[in-house]
C-alpha cells in the first residue's frame, strides 16, 4: 500500500506543542534545532531494559503489588517491538488521505483480563514532580492505537516509571529511586491527533505561535528587521 504520510509518536508530540513547528517538519523538511541529547538517560534505559527482560513474564518485585500483571512476551519479541523498523504499526484513513503510523515500544504489561498496557522507563534529575502527561500523552495514545490495530485489546492504561539518582555510596556505586504514574490511553485521542495531523499538513502554512520558544526564536534572530546603522 502506498501511504501519503508517514507519522509517528514523537512528531506527533510536536504537533501538540506547535501546528507551525509540525508543519514546517512534515512539508518543508525543516526541523526543529535537536542540540546536544545527553547519553546518561539512554544508558539508564539500557541498563533498566536488561533488569526487566530478566523479569520476562514476571513483575518488578518492588511493584507487583501495584500492577495486576507481567511483562509480556519473550526477549526477541520484545526486542523487535523495541525497534521503530520492526515494531508495531497502524494504517489509518483520514478522508482520501491514509497514514501509516509507526513507532517503537520500550515495554508491555499483559494484565490478567488479557489486556494490555504500554511501559515507558524515563529518567530525572529529582523527583518527579509530575507524571510527565503533558509530554508523553500523545505517545502513550498511540500505542494504544497500535496495541489496538495489531490484536493486543489496550487496557487504556499507561505506566511511566521514572528513575532519579538519590546518592553516591562510593565512588562507584549510585543509587536510584523511582515513582510510577499511571496514566490513561485511549486509540481514539490518537487518532483524533492524526486527523488533526492531516488537517495541518494539507492546510496552509500556519502562523507563528508565539507561545513556542522555537517560534519565538525565529521571530527575534532570523526575521526580525536588522538594526540601523548609525
Amino acid at each position: 500500500m502506498s501511504f501519503d504520510y508517514s507519522l509517528s509518536p514523537s512528531k506527533l508530540g510536536v504537533l501538540r506543542e506547535c501546528d507551525r513547528c509540525f508543519y514546517d517538519a512534515n512539508v518543508l523538511k525543516i526541523e526543529r534545532p535537536r542540540g546536544i541529547f545527553p547519553s546518561l538517560p539512554g544508558g539508564v534505559d539500557r541498563v533498566m531494559k536488561q533488569v526487566i527482560d530478566r523479569h520476562r513474564g514476571l513483575m518488578l518485585p518492588s511493584l507487583a503489588h501495584k500492577i495486576d500483571g507481567v511483562f509480556w512476551g519473550t526477549v526477541p519479541q520484545i526486542t523487535k517491538l523495541r525497534h521503530w523498523k520492526s515494531g508495531l504499526k497502524a494504517e489509518i484513513q483520514v478522508g482520501a488521505t491514509v497514514v501509516s503510523l509507526i513507532g517503537a515500544l520500550d515495554d508491555l504489561i499483559v494484565h490478567e483480563d488479557g489486556t494490555y498496557s504500554p511501559w515507558d522507563t524515563k529518567t530525572k534529575g529529582d523527583v518527579p514532580k509530575d507524571d510527565g502527561s503533558q509530554y508523553y500523552q500523545a505517545q502513550m495514545d498511540c500505542y494504544a492505537l497500535f496495541l489496538r490495530e495489531n490484536g493486543m485489546p489496550p487496557s487504556g492504561r499507561a505506566f511511566l516509571n521514572y528513575y532519579y539518582p538519590v546518592e553516591m555510596e562510593n565512588e562507584e556505586v549510585m543509587s536510584w529511586d523511582s515513582v510510577l504514574y499511571e496514566l490513561t490511553a485511549y486509540p481514539q485521542r490518537a487518532i483524533g491527533l492524526v486527523v488533526k495531523a492531516v488537517g495541518v499538513m494539507e492546510g496552509p502554512r500556519p502562523e507563528r505561535n508565539m507561545g513556542c520558544e522555537y517560534c519565538r526564536f525565529v521571530q527575534k534572530h532570523i526575521t526580525a528587521p536588522a538594526p540601523v546603522a548609525a
